[in-house]
């Protein structure tokens, strides 16, 4: 603890003072070691059900970016709940665009181009009433059909597509957890030599 202007003045902890390691962060799969041991798990208190390569993977787009931000808190219990409350829902969205993300990128041309198929039915004497039409199947009232398949021009296709991947999915994620850290501006430092 410090002080400054005669007032207290917590150093705030850094995301590397809360989870030094990888090992630390995978305990919340099924602990939280920084709190009793009656807490539930990360899974059970967030509703997060991931696996085990998702979790990787949420614990490196987080130290990617906050490996050197400093927290809001001092504390590295309230941060973890924070945390977790925070990751509650964007992690699922985040996992499931992701997965969008593969299923759009993984499409052909010609998936793209096809809008959809129309089935006609054609029947010779559509103005003679027929006492039992709703008896007798359709097959059978129809004397043929016709098959219409949409298709799109290419360029739209790919528009499309485009505007679809071009989006930054993990950006949800780091809004939400933003708010958690806070960045810090240093005064600017000024040289004084004495007078000689």
């Amino acid at each position: 603890m410090m002080y400054h202007s005669k007032n207290r003045f917590y150093t705030p902890l850094t995301w590397l003072d809360v989870f030094p390691t990888k090992e630390v962060f995978d305990t919340l799969k099924t602990s939280n070691p920084l709190l009793d041991d009656n807490f539930y798990s990360l899974n059970q208190t967030a509703g997060l059900v991931l696996t085990s390569d998702e979790w990787d993977e949420l614990y490196m787009i987080l130290l990617r970016k906050y490996i050197y931000a400093t927290t809001r808190y001092d504390d590295k219990h309230a941060f973890i709940l924070a945390l977790l409350r925070e990751l509650m829902v964007p992690a699922k969205i985040y996992f499931k665009q992701k997965e969008l993300f593969q299923s759009l990128i993984n499409l052909t041309e010609n998936d793209l181009i096809k809008v959809g198929r129309t089935l006609r039915n054609i029947v010779e004497n559509p103005n003679m009433p027929s006492t039992d039409a709703d008896e007798v199947p359709f097959s059978d009232l129809s004397s043929a059909q016709e098959t219409f398949n949409q298709t799109r021009n290419r360029l739209d296709a790919l528009v499309d597509q485009y505007r679809q991947v071009e989006r930054n999915y993990q950006k949800q994620l780091y809004k939400a957890v933003d708010g958690l850290f806070k960045t810090i501006f240093a005064e600017d430092e000024m040289t004084v030599f004495p007078e000689e």
